[in-house]
């Protein structure tokens, strides 16, 4: 985890990032050892939480693009943090409703939550909490200004002081990207995530034919690759794997010929026979509470109909709808994946082949933490 203890200060961007964690960043630009919370019975409905206690912060993650969109501080004066070249959090700091003003300047009134007895105080990119005491609540009524204030700056319609001459001290920060904190812009440019044009997110499509090889289709550079392909074809289109592993026979160390290129900034694996001949690829979603979350970038692949009344699937449907899809009278069996390893905290993953050639992993949860398909995947 970077610590801002010490010496180091955090720079702040309103809207784009807070020192080294950037608004659009992907879960693996910055998971690290942190606790991570998720929804595990709705995991595309909640955001994911990445939470870093020692410095009182918590990143939030978009569920289904997985791409950092708040960065709240709940603690503040844990981490030293400057906006431009002004110091407002760190240790011996006050960061009070006139620092704030005096360093980010005017903006609009700000919104009081009774319940939480929490005054937020809004930016183009940045909200402020202060807390405000009881014997002050009464001033927060509809045809009322919410706080009193000096003459000078009265057009503002915001406020530096309690009637009493006191004046708050933030509590909180949230830096995110729009115009509201509670609906922010997830920062969506589809960037390229190297130099070979691939892109980050991009939709892949999935098409079966029934009289013709799969083809994939990366909807935004409009590169195709075809099952039957050959690694030079392949590597021409998307670019070089970041690795290359060989297959072995169990309990023989001489290899089977079969290989597989692994792309884990594009979220897939390609399998090639002896042949040279594309015959498999998988998909990944990086679904947590997946063992291999974290390995891969989640693919944002799209299959199209397998038949027709038949729905497209995503990385975000569940199994049980797929199922559904094939007819009350269905019957799919499940390989079950279990590492059996004392270290891997993750449960059981099941592997149901839908059709020949197409095979889902499925967590406990009914989400899909991969999608497998081969040469024998055709319409129906």
């Amino acid at each position: 985890m970077h610590s801002a203890g010490g010496d180091q200060v955090w720079e702040i961007t309103l809207g784009k990032k807070v020192g080294p964690f950037v608004l659009g960043a992907t879960i693996a630009d910055v998971l690290r050892v942190l606790k991570i919370v998720y929804c595990e019975d709705a995991p595309f409905e909640q955001d994911i939480e990445i939470d870093s206690r020692e410095d009182g912060m918590k990143l939030l993650f978009n569920p289904i693009t997985q791409l950092l969109t708040k960065i709240e501080f709940y603690t503040v004066n844990l981490v030293a943090l400057r906006y431009h070249s002004e110091l407002i959090f760190g240790k011996g700091l006050a960061p009070t409703f006139i620092s704030i003003y005096q360093v980010f300047g005017p903006t609009y009134p700000g919104k009081y939550d009774s319940s939480t007895g929490v005054y937020k105080l809004q930016y183009p990119g940045a909200c402020f909490h202060f807390p405000v005491p009881l014997k002050h609540k009464d001033l927060y009524q509809k045809d009322k200004l919410p706080m009193e204030f000096p003459v000078e700056i009265r057009i503002l319609a915001i406020s530096f002081k309690f009637q009493d001459g006191s004046t708050p001290a933030a509590i909180a920060m949230t830096i995110f990207e729009g115009n509201s904190v509670l609906e922010p812009e997830p920062p969506m440019p589809l960037k390229e995530i190297n130099p070979r044009n691939r892109f980050y997110f991009e939709e892949v499509v999935i098409q079966t034919y029934k009289d013709k090889p799969l083809r994939i289709t990366f909807s935004k550079s409009n590169r195709n690759i075809f099952l039957g392909a050959t690694p030079q074809e392949v590597v021409s289109d998307i670019g070089p794997p970041h690795s290359t592993y060989y297959k072995y026979v169990v309990d023989n160390s001489k290899g089977t010929g079969e290989y597989f290129h692994n792309y884990p900034d594009l979220g897939i694996n390609l399998f090639y026979t002896e042949n040279h001949e594309l015959s498999k690829i998988i998909f990944r979603t990086n679904i947590p509470g997946n063992a291999e979350f974290n390995t891969y970038l989640k693919c944002n692949f799209r299959l199209l109909p397998l038949a027709d009344n038949f729905p497209v699937i995503t990385p975000e449907t569940k199994w049980s709808e797929i199922k559904a899809a094939m007819g009350k009278d269905a019957v799919f069996r499940p390989m079950v994946h279990d590492s059996a390893s004392v270290s891997d905290p993750f449960p059981a993953s099941y592997f149901y082949t839908l059709v020949p050639g197409c095979i889902f992993e499925v967590l406990q949860n009914d989400a899909i933490a991969s999608l497998t398909v081969t040469q024998s995947l055709k319409q129906f």
